[in-house]
């Protein structure tokens, strides 16, 4: 039987193994997945265990910042990992993560988190040495669209730059945080897009006040992610979306509360205080 190699710059002509690979793991569109690989180029950022000339096991390891008192330091996000399932309960995808932990301490990497899509793996990810850091709860809100402030001026925002700032100031305020990068924003804009949403903005003498990201699921509006200035944004925000999508209730996410979301190991000491409550984004997982 050939041993497994281990690779972190997919070697030319992967791309096609890999896509395959996520298409049979998780059904993604084509465009999602081609969305994703221009927003993050697998030369920087895939891993994968090769038996032959066949990927069997794969992961990105996406670089963000985790944001805490006061500090930044590197960390990565682990995406889209996944098995061929013909070669699965090999050992194949732990010993991959194991590698890549190794490179990315080599490379500075504090530490690195996954938000887990079932109990089964968050189970399988704890045995690993991964803990609990942050929740999730979505709350169903009753909202009229009536006497919205007409200070306000509403509209779909697709600015990855002046997005991407705002956010991330916004993010700081929550610390500590998993903070938003130019991709993941630009990844976010085109995910909420594509499922019927968008990325809805307020803005007030020229500048944004308050910024939600949204999709659209049957007849539910979910709002995964928002951002407010003041109390006043923050309800004319939601106020908006209600008439834009011409319902009466929202289904808004918020990060820190409820169920177990997101899993966090860390790979080399830093400023740790409070990371079993990290305000983590909607990044690519809803």
């Amino acid at each position: 039987m050939q041993q497994p190699l281990f690779d972190s710059l997919p070697r030319g002509g992967l791309n096609g193994q890999l896509k395959d690979l996520w298409l049979d793991a998780f059904g993604d569109s084509p465009e999602f997945i081609d969305a994703f690989f221009s927003h993050f180029p697998c030369e920087e950022c895939a891993h994968v265990l090769s038996v032959g000339e066949r990927v069997v096991s794969m992961l990105f390891a996406l670089p963000f910042t985790f944001f805490c008192g006061e500090r930044e330091v590197s960390a990565a996000y682990i995406y889209a990992v996944s098995t061929v399932p013909a070669c699965r309960g090999r050992g194949y995808m732990k010993l991959l993560l194991q590698r890549v932990e190794v490179l990315l301490r080599e490379r500075g990497v504090a530490l690195v988190f996954l938000l887990p899509a079932s109990e089964g793996l968050r189970r399988y990810y704890a045995a690993l040495g991964y803990e609990n850091c942050s929740a999730m709860m979505v709350e169903r809100l009753a909202v009229s669209s009536a006497g919205v402030a007409g200070e306000f001026l509403f509209g779909e925002c697709d600015d990855v730059e002046l997005l991407w700032s705002f956010c991330r100031g916004m993010q700081k305020r929550r610390a500590p945080a998993i903070l938003h990068t130019r991709a993941s924003i630009a990844m976010n804009v085109y995910n909420c897009r594509s499922q019927g949403g968008g990325v809805f903005t307020l803005f007030k003498d020229g500048a944004i006040e308050a910024a939600a990201f949204v999709l659209k699921r049957g007849a539910d509006v979910f709002v995964l992610e928002n951002y407010s200035l003041s109390p006043a944004s923050a309800t004319a925000l939601l106020q908006c979306l209600c008439r834009h999508f011409g319902v009466g209730e929202l289904a808004v996410c918020h990060s820190g509360r409820g169920d177990a979301f997101c899993m966090m190991r860390v790979l080399a000491p830093f400023c740790s205080e409070g990371v079993e409550n990290v305000e983590v984004s909607l990044l690519l997982d809803k």
